[in-house]
């Protein structure tokens, strides 16, 4: 589903879902495309983030709900580190690209170092500060790959590690555990949200760019049905230009069957455990089926047919 296009003032105070839903591209928080499509809490730096049932890490103390304050205490110290990883790498990047970046909303102004009212409002701000964990998180990943570096897509040999290993109180062994998470594994492996963009008014091409060049997923759009694609004078976008969006001329492309029984090449094979047959109608194969069996084909009969 396509979402509305939302402004650089609404990401002062996104909701948790906003953060974790693809998004129009926004020229002051292009690290909103980083997110990970499917986050998940993993080793020794973001397993802290994993959230169970409430009852473990919600407490009532005189009256208050709170985060547990072990894990509180946790989550302030990765928030500091990541911050000052985030400042260092966008500070120094050495691709300099015409970059508005504004910061999104920081994991503790969501409240997870407050105690509340009531004990609802205290597992929302657990869940909007970790969401907010999400934004921190892609702040970085646009710092990686905006770093200059060798390769086509960062590894665990880029320079951005070396870089901030010299400075005072950062691990290099830590910086290799968060390049292992979805915050600087760029591989197959960490599917990322991605993001719209409209052709006609689009102007960031070189965030677009380094975008690309790490494979987040980009969605454009042309235009109105009907009218003539925009082109804008960059490669990575005009090479994909459709020749047109009029449907009658798209229909064109595809010939009338001849009968009406023709089926078209790109209708799926039913698997061999669904036991129907191939070409079969789903009218056909619950007829068959309430037959009680007579007629009926044995699945490994089936998938030999098919193979």
């Amino acid at each position: 589903m396509v979402p509305p296009v939302k402004s650089s003032i609404y990401w002062e105070n996104p909701d948790c879902k906003s953060l974790q839903d693809r998004q129009w591209f926004c020229a002051k928080h292009p690290q909103l495309a980083l997110i990970p499509e499917y986050p998940t809490y993993e080793g020794p730096i973001l397993q802290r983030l994993w959230l169970g049932h409430s009852s473990q890490w919600i407490v009532n103390i005189g009256g208050y709900w709170k985060l547990r304050t072990e894990i509180a205490l946790s989550w302030r110290r990765l928030e500091l580190s990541l911050v000052a990883i985030a400042r260092k790498l966008l500070k120094h990047s050495e691709i300099h690209l015409s970059v508005d970046l504004n910061w999104l909303p920081l994991p503790s102004t969501r409240g997870y170092l407050h105690s509340h009212k009531s004990q609802e409002h205290a597992i929302l701000c657990t869940y909007r500060s970790r969401s907010a964990f999400l934004g921190l998180c892609a702040t970085i990943s646009l710092g990686i790959i905006l770093y200059e570096r060798s390769t086509m897509v960062p590894n665990m040999g880029s320079p951005w590690i070396e870089y901030l290993a010299k400075f005072d109180g950062i691990s290099h062994i830590w910086l290799e555990d968060l390049a292992r998470t979805f915050v600087g594994n760029f591989s197959g492996q960490v599917s990322r949200n991605g993001t719209f963009i409209d052709v006609n008014e689009f102007t960031s091409f070189e965030m677009l760019r380094e975008l690309l060049k790490v494979n987040v997923p980009v969605w454009i759009r042309w235009g109105k049905v009907g009218c003539i694609p925009s082109r804008t004078g960059w490669s990575i976008i005009d090479d994909h230009a459709p020749p047109t969006t009029s449907v009658e001329d798209i229909l064109t492309y595809y010939p009338v069957p001849m009968s009406p029984l023709a089926h078209p090449r790109h209708s799926a094979i039913p698997s061999w455990v669904s036991r129907q047959l191939g070409f079969e109608t789903w009218e056909d194969f619950f007829v068959r089926e309430d037959q009680g069996g007579q007629g009926r084909v044995h699945p490994f009969e089936d998938w030999l047919v098919h193979y």
